[in-house]
């Protein structure tokens, strides 16, 4: 049964959500403390891997949502040896260019 704005069927009835691994779009959203929204976005730009094993269905692997996660981890800047924080550059933001008139 495929509900509005839902990737997948009803979970509590589902056998392959229960000590599998996997989970559905929502618990996959609990899971990585995202939107439900953002979940859909991924799989439908191919950012985010899906098992579909039915139709109507959408599981996801914890292993391939840690991995998503990670992919998009950013290293912090550490400070160099004898460089307090106050002495860094603080990082501003581009300004756009307003369109020149002729």
């Amino acid at each position: 049964m495929r509900s509005e704005g839902r990737l997948d069927g009803d979970a509590d009835s589902d056998p392959m959500t229960h000590d599998t691994g996997y989970l559905t779009s929502r618990q996959a959203a609990e899971y990585l403390q995202v939107s439900d929204r953002l979940i859909r976005r991924e799989v439908a730009a191919g950012r985010l891997a899906v098992y579909r094993p039915l139709a109507g269905t959408t599981r996801f692997s914890r292993d391939d949502l840690d991995a998503w996660m990670a992919a998009g981890r950013i290293e912090a800047t550490q400070p160099r040896v004898g460089e307090t924080v106050a002495s860094m550059k603080p990082i501003r933001a581009r300004r756009r260019s307003s369109p020149r008139t002729r």
